[in-house]
């Protein structure tokens, strides 16, 4: 499904003929709130942070622009991979800023700061904004995998911007019913039995971030 199919499905479902006046407002908020509640697998970003560019704080750089939520940061170690354990502000703030292997990190104000500061690349696994649809023909993984997520969003949005309450009552319902049913999947995915895959994104450098 692209933008265009999302538009066209939404409007059979509210039976508006005036959808078009107003499907960019309700479909930003309806991409507002998946990125506010959705964690798919669809979602994980790939990339690192470059150490070797200047600080934003002592021992801290930006995170990625899209950034939403982190999953795992690791560093090579012994051959193999190393995850580094997430720490609160007072935990980190009792740390030195001496250099080494760092152990630890934190993440506030949109920075990630780490303990002992490092002098290499960082490898952070994330869950990362969708990219806006904005073209026709746009469209993005989680659309692809799940377009009744996204049409109950988008609805949500419809209602809210009609004021209809009762309608937007029961799209929200069901967006929640689909949000569930999308996290858990995604849950089970990254805890079950089986091999855990990836169907997420890759990007090149941007500003302090250099992304794997």
């Amino acid at each position: 499904m692209d933008r265009l199919e999302l538009f066209e499905a939404v409007q059979a479902m509210c039976h508006r003929n005036d959808l078009r006046d107003f499907f960019d407002t309700a479909l930003k908020m309806g991409e507002s709130i998946i990125n506010q509640r959705v964690r798919a697998t669809e979602m994980v970003v790939f990339g690192s942070i470059d150490t070797s560019v200047p600080e934003t704080y002592p021992g801290a750089w930006l995170l990625p622009a899209d950034f939403l939520e982190m999953r795992d940061v690791v560093i090579p170690f012994n051959g193999g991979r190393q995850r580094l354990r997430s720490a609160g502000r007072d935990e980190i703030s009792d740390w030195s800023y001496s250099t080494g292997r760092p152990q630890i990190y934190s993440i506030y104000d949109g920075v990630i700061e780490f303990r002992p500061v490092p002098s290499a690349v960082i490898d952070v696994i994330y869950f990362g904004r969708l990219p806006a649809l904005v073209e026709d023909d746009d469209t993005n993984l989680v659309l692809t995998s799940f377009p009744e997520l996204y049409i109950w969003a988008v609805l949500v949005g419809v209602y809210a911007w009609t004021q209809n309450d009762q309608q937007h009552a029961a799209a929200m319902a069901k967006f929640n019913e689909a949000t569930a049913s999308v996290n858990d999947f995604a849950e089970n995915a990254r805890f079950g039995a089986g091999m855990q895959t990836y169907t997420g994104r890759r990007f090149g450098t941007r500003g302090q971030v250099r992304w794997a």
